[in-house]
């Protein structure tokens, strides 16, 4: 990948007029290795310029981890003119038109401090060594790439999540130069897609841009990637939406329970209200904190009324059977006349028990039905 992504960056990168130098390479890397000249000191100390820094993104992967967050997987390229780096083009064996730095010598070499800002974790690869090489032209001209997994936090502005759109920006910045030390720009397009990049959200569109960032009293140098993301609805429909609709619909089952089966009864219900709050609060934690209601939110807080209700009415129905219980009994214990007065009230008792939970056997799955129309009616308008 390495391989191909240099081969990549060599041939988009302009090949400019080659400097009279007649320092070779291997002398110019001994001096590097033995530190005698310094490189490590920013070029303008020499030049008294301005550092034009060139980047380059190269996209090998764009993963979703949340609602809100996404995992880039990038090659940055950074390229910059360093004229203290000159060296003799026919020092270079045959074929060679860059040399490549070794990696124990990267330190000794200055280069810009450019990261990405917004990042909430980010990760240099280094199996089986670091992944960073840095090859050097013979005109002084620097490659320096590093291969990068960065987390991304992307606020979701559409109430309509998942089914709306996601944007998320990449600002690279320089930490500790100024705009009068260090210049940042797009090389070229600004981006690659490295192959078909893996992805389960789908990348509509890349832009590039230039931003303005001042950090205490000093402009420092910035620009802008920015990527508009389109979810994968069908992960959020098996992995949300299905199992919750289910949930709601063994609710539904308990409610055809006979009121006296209380263990079967009352573990289902439980078992329902417990999974869809589970599943709740799965889905608060890897969401966005910006305290916007959104769709699936709305979706999973009328599962959950649901499951309630079928609770609530399963306590109600079971008190009344209870009440029934101990009228019975008591009228057992009672004279003839007075069971007789009191028989007519224990059916009627029972009557109201029983149009109550008929009641609500067919109203419960009615409603959930005119709920799912009004929802993805209004989930699926754009």
């Amino acid at each position: 990948m390495v391989d191909s992504w240099l081969l990549l960056c060599l041939l988009l990168v302009p090949y400019t007029a080659q400097a009279v130098c007649n320092t070779s390479w291997d002398t110019l890397n001994e001096r590097i290795a033995q530190q005698s000249y310094s490189f490590y000191n920013p070029p303008w100390s020499a030049t008294g310029q301005s550092i034009d820094v060139s980047l380059k993104v190269g996209i090998s992967q764009v993963k979703s981890i949340g609602v809100s967050d996404i995992m880039l997987t990038i090659h940055l390229l950074q390229m910059w003119d360093d004229s203290r780096l000159c060296f003799n083009e026919s020092s270079l064996p045959s074929g060679q038109a860059t040399a490549a730095l070794t990696y124990r010598n990267h330190g000794f070499l200055w280069s810009p401090d450019v990261y990405p800002e917004g990042a909430v974790s980010s990760t240099q690869h280094d199996i089986v060594l670091p992944n960073v090489f840095v090859r050097i032209q013979p005109n002084g001209t620097v490659l320096k790439s590093n291969r990068l997994t960065v987390q991304i936090q992307c606020p979701t502005s559409d109430s309509k999540f998942p089914h709306g759109n996601q944007r998320c920006d990449v600002r690279f910045k320089s930490y500790s130069f100024t705009k009068d030390e260090v210049s940042l720009s797009w090389l070229d397009e600004g981006y690659t897609k490295l192959e078909e990049f893996s992805s389960n959200v789908k990348v509509e569109e890349i832009t590039i841009d230039t931003c303005a960032h001042t950090l205490f009293l000093d402009e420092q140098p910035c620009i802008e990637l920015s990527l508009f993301l389109a979810k994968n609805f069908d992960v959020y429909l098996i992995r949300i939406y299905l199992p919750s609709a289910i949930v709601v619909f063994l609710s539904w089952i308990s409610l055809w329970i006979d009121v006296r089966q209380v263990p079967a009864r009352t573990g289902l219900c439980v078992v329902c209200v417990l999974s869809l709050m589970t599943q709740t609060v799965g889905l608060m934690v890897v969401s966005d904190d910006n305290g916007d209601v959104l769709a699936v939110d709305a979706w999973m807080l009328v599962c959950l009324l649901y499951t309630v209700w079928a609770l609530m009415t399963f306590i109600v129905a079971h008190y009344q059977d209870s009440v029934i219980q101990r009228r019975a009994q008591k009228v057992a214990k009672l004279n003839v006349e007075e069971e007789r007065t009191n028989s007519k009230e224990k059916p009627c008792s029972r009557i109201v028990c029983r149009k109550m939970e008929l009641f609500v056997k067919f109203v419960y799955p009615i409603s959930f039905f005119v709920f799912n129309i009004i929802y993805w009616a209004y989930f699926l308008t754009n």
